[in-house]
């Protein structure tokens, strides 16, 4: 394997296991740390899912309009080798 690959795999593990942390403690530091209340926590969450969604749909409209997707990741044999 070569090592370009290793280092990204290990870059892709650490970022994703950060990410996970912070999801997990970013609720208790809002509620205890800053004090806000469980309403408060909840409409937080709620404009962050809500905007995630109209981002989402937003990119996937332009995608349509200008007939440009996301291309889709190759699948392990169609890598060249």
């Amino acid at each position: 394997m070569p090592a370009t690959v290793l280092a990204l795999g290990m870059v892709s593990l650490f970022t994703d296991a950060s990410a996970e942390m912070v999801t997990a403690v970013l609720p208790m530091y809002l509620m205890y740390g800053l004090g806000i209340g469980y309403l408060q926590l909840g409409a937080l969450d709620g404009l962050y899912t809500g905007a995630t969604a109209l981002f989402r749909l937003g990119g996937g409209y332009a995608a349509d309009r200008l007939k440009r997707p996301k291309p889709s990741p190759p699948r392990g044999t169609d890598c060249p080798r």
